[in-house]
């Protein structure tokens, strides 16, 4: 290597760039997108609302409370506990309870009441305990199913 060619090489070493021994330049610099990546959930106004259960509409045949047994029923006060006991925001509930590895992923469009809903589904990690619901105009987390062993999108 020249004696020009290696000061060169040693210029840009010290500010920001040098040579690899495959003769690829390496720098410092980032040129990733500071864009996030993924889908947001969730409207920026849900990022700090806190996470509120309603039940609008007497819920789906088979999935009612009627359908639950006594541990199903502990399991839903669990649930209630966890996310509203808590205090958590919607995103926090998205972040930790929302499944999304279902046939629709995490969002599935059902018809309630005539009209077409992003239904989400929400559970612990491990258990089959689901609670099916969707977002209502005030940010509400409308229940439409309880699935205490998750017999709905398996």
């Amino acid at each position: 290597m020249g004696k020009s060619k290696k000061n060169q090489l040693t210029k840009h070493t010290s500010t920001e760039q040098s040579k690899s021994s495959f003769g690829r330049i390496l720098t410092n610099r980032n040129f990733a997108s500071d864009k996030p990546q993924g889908i947001q959930l969730a409207s920026d106004s849900r990022t700090t609302a806190r996470f509120k259960l309603s039940i609008e509409h007497v819920l789906e045949n088979n999935y009612q409370f009627k359908d639950m047994r006594v541990e199903d029923i502990k399991n839903f006060s669990k649930f209630i506990t966890s996310t509203v006991g808590r205090g958590l925001t919607i995103t926090q509930v998205e972040s930790s309870l929302l499944r999304t590895d279902g046939p629709h992923g995490a969002k599935n469009i059902e018809q309630v009441d005539g009209e077409k809903k992003e239904m989400y589904h929400f559970g612990q990690d491990r258990t089959k305990f689901r609670v099916h619901g969707y977002y209502n105009d005030e940010d509400y987390f409308v229940i439409h199913r309880i699935d205490p062993q998750h017999k709905k999108f398996k």
